[in-house]
């Protein structure tokens, strides 16, 4: 899985227009309708149950944001699963129609070459959606 959260990384890089545009680098996009990562919906679950009780909790304001940023950005446990928190005030309720929000995953299909300056490199995408809760989005990822 881990490997696969990278490759999001490497993508992102390649697939920048004026990086593009300096390097000659390219990347084509597959998308894969069968993806094999997917939202475990019950460990979402359970980690949004922890952060609405971290948030009703009588800890002061300082002590809840606290614990909800260590649960910020990426998380691998020992199971294989990689559990992810974003902060998205732009997504907050009342502040915007609401949206749904994707996790791309690109994973190269070639093999990648870091020495090299350009290269052309295919890539599977894979879109994941993942569960808004006020200012926040989560998810714990298997595949």
């Amino acid at each position: 899985m881990l490997d696969r959260l990278e490759a999001l990384t490497t993508a992102t890089i390649s697939s920048d227009r004026r990086a593009e545009a300096e390097s000659g680098a390219t990347a084509a996009v597959e998308r894969d309708l069968h993806s094999p990562i997917s939202l475990d919906l019950d460990a979402t679950q359970e980690l949004l149950s922890w952060v609405e009780d971290i948030e009703q909790s009588d800890e002061t304001l300082f002590g809840k944001a606290r614990a909800i940023a260590a649960q910020l950005g990426m998380h691998c446990s020992p199971d294989g699963s990689v559990s992810i928190g974003f902060w998205a005030p732009e997504l907050a309720p009342g502040l915007t129609i609401a949206k749904d929000a994707y996790l791309e995953v690109f994973t190269p299909l070639d093999a990648v070459d870091l020495s090299q300056s350009s290269q052309t490199i295919r890539f599977r995408r894979d879109c994941i959606r993942l569960q808004h809760q006020g200012e926040f989005v989560w998810g714990v990822l298997r595949g």
